[in-house]
């Protein structure tokens, strides 16, 4: 890992300085934002940074994000066959989700656009391949300055500024940077996806993932944020449950529904799924 990335990682790993309880106005703050090529491949990667600052108190929040040109990407055909490797660079989170969604040419999943299960509404298609995926590492308020309208006015920045093209996805994958408990972590989990979805995010498939698109004619521009596809957690609804049983459970439907659900609801579950995806089903 090259000096210039190792500082960026531990710039991106360090704890937020300590900060007041204060209320503040956001007329009086400030955002910079900065993106810098990134990386072995800073023709298609560009590191984003925001920062919002008061004149008083300093630096209240931030946001951190990664962003790549994947037009340019497929047009490069020994580029493209390093899709993994590039986001494998960022963070363990671009890494993931690359693998997650993407085959390793960068084109996402069929399962994931095709009619079935596991594209839950089927507001996603072909345009996750082109323009530009921006993936949301990290927005942070500071304790203290939450809970008034920082979050949104920063995220509102990046959404509606130059960075989003027309033809760019952002993704994020809702989560709490610290957590204790397991139940603690999906009470503030579910808090922060509903943050997501008031500002046009939509989940991909059933999968911890969302994306905003900022194209008003995109298909998940039309689904309301109440009506938005479930989790697999939501839809196997079990405490506790264990993260890779869930996991295994997105992977295969059917074998999910007769280890979650209780067998009067089993034969409503595949009576529902063969409808969607019979490619499950064999006689």
């Amino acid at each position: 890992m090259s000096d210039a990335l190792s500082q960026i990682f531990q710039l991106m790993n360090s704890p937020p300085p300590p900060t007041a309880l204060k209320k503040i106005s956001l007329s009086d703050c400030s955002i910079k934002s900065d993106a810098s090529p990134g990386g072995d491949f800073p023709q298609f990667v560009q590191y984003i940074t925001f920062l919002v600052k008061h004149p008083q108190y300093g630096e209240v929040a931030s946001l951190k994000a990664f962003r790549v040109d994947m037009t340019g990407i497929h047009n490069d055909h020994t580029s493209e066959r390093l899709f993994h490797w590039i986001f494998d660079e960022f963070s363990q989170e671009t890494a993931d989700i690359s693998v997650a969604m993407f085959d390793r040419n960068g084109y996402v999943k069929d399962a994931f656009i095709k009619p079935g299960f596991r594209s839950g509404l089927g507001c996603w298609g072909q345009e996750m391949n082109e323009g530009e995926l921006i993936y949301l590492k990290e927005v942070y308020v500071y304790p203290g300055f939450q809970g008034q309208g920082v979050g949104s006015r920063l995220l509102g920045e990046l959404l509606s500024g130059s960075l989003v093209g027309l033809k760019s996805l952002v993704y994020c994958f809702p989560a709490p940077l610290r957590s204790g408990s397991t139940r603690e972590f999906y009470e503030l989990q579910s808090k922060i996806v509903q943050f997501y979805l008031k500002h046009g995010f939509r989940r991909v498939g059933h999968t911890q993932y969302f994306a905003f698109a900022p194209n008003l004619s995109h298909p998940s521009r039309d689904i309301p944020a109440d009506a938005d596809a479930q989790s697999v957690r939501e839809i196997f609804p079990v405490d506790d449950t264990p993260l890779p049983l869930l996991e295994y459970a997105e992977h295969f439907p059917l074998h999910g529904a007769i280890r979650f659900l209780s067998e009067d609801k089993i034969a409503a579950f595949i009576d529902i799924y063969q409808t969607v995806d019979l490619s499950y089903l064999r006689s």
